[in-house]
């Protein structure tokens, strides 16, 4: 009986711990999909990855060229693409229409600022030259960046949930510890 209710006491006490692990984030700022098309307006096939030196190539950028937050950077490549201007549609978090927005794309070891063809809640359209590299920088109409993986995170998760279900896990274990007692009582 006294290993059941430790096992019931040690249960409870991980249960209550588990509780205050459990986050619902707000989805990722650095974006989604991007569809492509040719000058012809034929879809292409594009690939996204991360840039791999994605750190670096921030250090580079012009703030007074593209003012505000790298709100999206990926390595966007085609393997059928014959070359010439291609336009981008990109799904970015974060952008909204009226924001200040400048594409930048790392042609030959230098940051390229392209304005956007057209800038809409979550999406920019930008027509390239080319294929590498591609980044939004985003000041939001309001005078801030973008959200981005590096700016504050908003509030996610339930903390007064959390101690709500805290608080009924501890009065539950100690009911059963109670009646536990209580009833041995009563056999004796």
């Amino acid at each position: 009986m006294v290993k059941r209710k430790m096992l019931v006491v040690a249960v409870i006490v991980v249960l209550c711990l588990a509780i205050g692990s459990v986050a619902f984030a707000a989805p990722s700022p650095t974006g989604g999909s991007v569809v492509a098309k040719d000058a012809n307006g034929n879809p292409v096939q594009v690939t996204v990855s991360a840039v791999s030196n994605a750190d670096e190539l921030k250090a580079q950028i012009d703030s007074a060229k593209a003012p505000g937050t790298v709100a999206w950077l990926q390595d966007v490549t085609a393997e059928n693409y014959d070359g010439g201007p291609i336009t981008l549609t990109l799904a970015v978090n974060g952008v909204k229409a009226g924001d200040e927005v400048t594409v930048i794309h790392y042609v030959n070891g230098a940051w390229e600022y392209v304005k956007p063809d057209s800038v809409s809640d979550g999406q920019v359209v930008v027509t390239l030259s080319s294929l590498s590299p591609v980044g939004v920088v985003v000041k939001q109409a309001d005078g801030a960046g973008a959200a981005t993986t590096g700016s504050t995170s908003p509030k996610t998760g339930g903390a007064d949930l959390a101690m709500i279900l805290t608080l009924i896990a501890i009065v539950a274990a100690g009911t059963v510890f109670v009646t536990g007692r209580q009833l041995k009582k009563s056999e004796r």
